[in-house]
């Protein structure tokens, strides 16, 4: 069986924090959370838009990218979505060298 690949995003919220999540299909999980039918947190706090997505190769790659995106302060968060090269390597060197930031014009919310 051929695993499928597995996305982390990030969320931009109304209450101007960010929201991690992963999902095997993100453009429906995005439409899932700006209907309010998502998580507790996004039904609270609405997204605004999509901040940024990663590729992962299988389920496990990207629970622990995101759980280690979720350990990150909020300005820490702000630098891995302005694409600093560093942190992001050091994060995906640590969990697994085939995620892939994903450019978000193949994403069309």
């Amino acid at each position: 069986m051929t695993d499928v690949p597995w996305y982390v995003y990030l969320l931009e919220c109304g209450n101007d924090t960010i929201y991690t999540g992963m999902t095997v299909d993100p453009k429906t999980r995005w439409q899932t959370h700006v209907r309010g039918r998502g998580a507790k947190y996004t039904r609270a706090f609405p997204p605004q838009r999509m901040l940024a997505l990663y590729r992962c190769p299988e389920r496990q790659a990207a629970a622990r990218l995101e759980y280690r995106i979720k350990q990150l302060d909020a300005p820490a968060k702000r630098r891995l979505i302005e694409a600093n090269d560093a942190l992001e390597a050091e994060i995906v060197a640590e969990i697994c060298p085939s995620i892939r930031r994903w450019s978000l014009s193949r994403f069309d919310s």
